[in-house]
């Protein structure tokens, strides 16, 4: 997260972004720089003038994509100030973002929205919520934040995801083609 912090406070150009991603750069930094990580959400039909709250934003690389739309509202909610530093650098220009720094569930906005995005957070909903069924509380925390007729998007970490077949190893066990 320091050498993120640092591209993007020192501004990263998208060549300068480029050549970090042809150089072959490790698996956390092409995770964190690559454009695809933006497929996850660019083919989806968001509504003009739509408010979004994307629920553990990370570093902004999904923020980047719902922010490029110029027709969202945006609000990414983050836990780490470091990693909503990263987000809101990243993301300097955007005038359609709120970052919110804070634990989703103390999060009071002042009204509901158009769309929950949600990737790569759902999988850890047992190391955050006690409870018996922690996956089906955690989404129904996030149904409470869109308007009547509101979409939620939830994208996971799972064994068929291109960097799995790829060989690369389950990020919270560490085997291959786990999850």
């Amino acid at each position: 997260e320091d050498y993120l912090l640092e591209l993007f406070r020192r501004g990263l150009t998208d060549s300068q972004r480029r050549q970090i991603l042809a150089d072959q750069p490790s698996w956390p930094i092409r995770y964190h720089l690559a454009y695809e990580r933006g497929n996850l959400l660019s083919w989806y039909p968001f509504n003009d003038d739509a408010a979004v709250l994307e629920v553990g934003a990370g570093c902004g690389s999904i923020t980047e994509v719902l922010v490029a739309n110029k027709t969202l509202r945006g609000t990414s909610n983050e836990l780490s100030p470091r990693r909503a530093k990263i987000n809101a650098l990243r993301n300097k220009g955007a005038k359609n973002l709120e970052i919110i720094i804070g634990n989703l569930f103390d999060y009071k906005p002042a009204e509901k929205f158009d769309y929950v995005v949600c990737v790569g957070v759902f999988e850890y909903a047992k190391s955050f919520i006690e409870t018996a069924n922690p996956y089906y509380d955690f989404l129904v925390t996030l149904r409470q934040f869109l308007k009547p007729g509101g979409t939620l998007l939830v994208a996971i970490e799972n064994q068929l995801g291109m960097k799995y077949l790829a060989g690369a190893r389950e990020d919270h066990t560490g085997n291959y083609m786990d999850g």
